[in-house]
């Protein structure tokens, strides 16, 4: 949460520096966060209401396929026909807000996101694999021996090491 004692960190080109010790620790506790997160199961949610949909499916981590992302209810042609229908009958009552409640509503969402922008964050580092940048260099590498045959590859994986490292 936002206090007057403890502002949100914003960020930007000059707060992403590596020696910023307040970013890297908001982002080890979201990265914490995001990792509690791992394997859960996640259903549909349609008119206000949780749905099994039809089976589940898993997603696993790209790197390492032993981490479970997360399982996920498969949905249905009849779900989205629910969520398309309950939109439709939403809509009329979002419409009478105003547009200054509807205004207040969408920064209140906002906020939220700004809350847990670490947690997301690494949620996105997680889902892309670059909680390990070494991991993704050796599997980048391994295949050629150790080289990249690619020049652009190797600055572009050279720039990612140096980027990432200062984070993990």
């Amino acid at each position: 949460m936002t206090t007057e004692s403890q502002p949100r960190l914003k960020i930007t080109y000059a707060t992403l520096r590596a020696d910023n010790e307040d970013l890297q620790a908001a982002y080890e506790a979201g990265l914490e966060r995001a990792k509690a997160r791992l394997g859960q199961t996640h259903r549909n949610f349609v008119d206000g209401r949780e749905r099994d949909g039809e089976g589940t499916f898993e997603v696993r981590s790209p790197i390492d396929t032993d981490i479970l992302l997360g399982t996920f209810a498969k949905g249905t042609r009849k779900d989205v026909q629910d969520a398309v229908a309950a939109a439709r009958r939403a809509q009329p009552a979002w419409c009478r807000l105003g547009w200054e409640r509807r205004l207040e509503i969408l920064r209140r969402a906002a906020e939220l996101i700004s809350e847990r922008q670490m947690e997301y964050a690494g949620l996105m580092a997680i889902e892309v694999s670059l909680c390990d940048p070494h991991s993704w260099l050796a599997s980048t590498f391994a295949p050629n021996g150790g080289w990249g045959t690619d020049p652009l590859l190797v600055e572009q994986s050279e720039a990612v090491a140096f980027e990432t490292t200062r984070y993990f």
